[in-house]
């Protein structure tokens, strides 16, 4: 059985990356779009028998805490077995993760489930490593969407532990992960405020975002 071709969204919380995978499946016919923070937040209301001795962790993790890697990495597979179609997974398309892999554990993993094609790292400030600056524009960022979004993860506390949970864990996985795909890493500029990121704050992605899918589909 041919393991599903897969693309990675990579950053920090509040980076923009839904923001990315929707002008991705906008514009293209490459892509279909999975993000795992929306098989947690159905499982954790709605836990597969296979899957319940990891309810409790589920409801956990919809409130903003990390899955531990190996119960992060069943339901991956889980969710791409027997829920797809509930996850509007396509299966002739590149499917876009965004959400995983997190941790350097979940990077291993990734060749046992998916045939890696890209990793799109957004940025939403120009110096990654400025922690104060980053901070700033995520918070900023976070309070925008707390006004449109009701969800039990957005709350300062908690986003500011994510920020830190990026530099610990996640950004460590991402360097990982562009070891070992070093030719198809390409990294998007997304500064505007959260009310802006629209079509039109991406779109001079657009021309080289539809050349890697185009290529990374032959």
């Amino acid at each position: 059985m041919n393991k599903p071709k897969a693309a990675y969204l990579f950053g920090v919380t509040n980076a923009g990356k839904d923001s990315v995978a929707e002008i991705l499946l906008k514009k293209t016919n490459t892509y279909t779009h999975l993000s795992t923070g929306k098989i947690i937040r159905e499982y954790a209301k709605n836990t597969p028998v296979y899957l319940k001795n990891y309810e409790q962790k589920y409801k956990e993790s919809a409130q903003g805490n990390l899955l531990a890697d190996e119960i992060m990495n069943e339901t991956v597979k889980y969710a791409m077995r027997f829920d797809s179609d509930k996850f509007g997974y396509e299966s002739n398309k590149i499917l876009l993760l965004n959400g995983y892999p997190r941790t350097q554990g979940q990077v291993k993993n990734l060749n046992e489930i998916f045939e890696s094609m890209a990793l799109f790292h957004v940025i939403p400030v120009s110096n990654i490593n400025n922690k104060e600056e980053l901070e700033f524009v995520v918070l900023n960022r976070a309070k925008e969407r707390m006004k449109i979004e009701n969800r039990p993860d957005n709350n300062i506390d908690k986003i500011k532990e994510n920020i830190k949970t990026f530099y610990d864990e996640i950004l460590p996985a991402g360097i990982l992960l562009s070891r070992l795909m070093p030719k198809s890493i390409y990294s998007i500029m997304n500064n505007s405020t959260f009310e802006n990121l629209t079509e039109q704050s991406l779109i001079a992605h657009y021309n080289l975002l539809n050349k890697i899918a185009l290529k990374n589909n032959q």
